[in-house]
């Protein structure tokens, strides 16, 4: 039990690592991903394309029942979902989270 015990130890402090050094070499997409909206200011008005050319492709896509529609970004620890109206215009921030 006990080397098992060391394995496990070793196997979370490597992944612990890991996640330090590569947010500090690689970057972290999630706060990458959230400036580029920062950036943007309100999105209110603002049409999908719009967003999408300043941002990135959506990572998902809903269509509620009245054709309004929710478009989701994330990346890494952000994500961020945006209602927009049936004629393509952000409405409001639904959900946001930056971890």
């Amino acid at each position: 039990m006990g080397q098992f015990a060391f394995i496990i130890g070793v196997v979370a402090i490597a992944i612990l690592l890991f996640r330090i050094v590569g947010s500090v070499f690689l970057g972290d997409p999630g706060k990458d991903l959230n400036q580029k909206f920062v950036k943007m200011g309100s999105l209110t008005g603002k049409s999908k394309e719009e967003i999408v050319s300043k941002v990135g492709g959506v990572s998902s896509q809903t269509t509620n029942s009245d054709n309004s529609f929710v478009c989701t970004w994330s990346a890494g620890t952000y994500s961020i979902s945006v209602l927009f109206s049936v004629d393509n215009k952000c409405e409001k921030i639904i959900h946001e989270k930056l971890k």
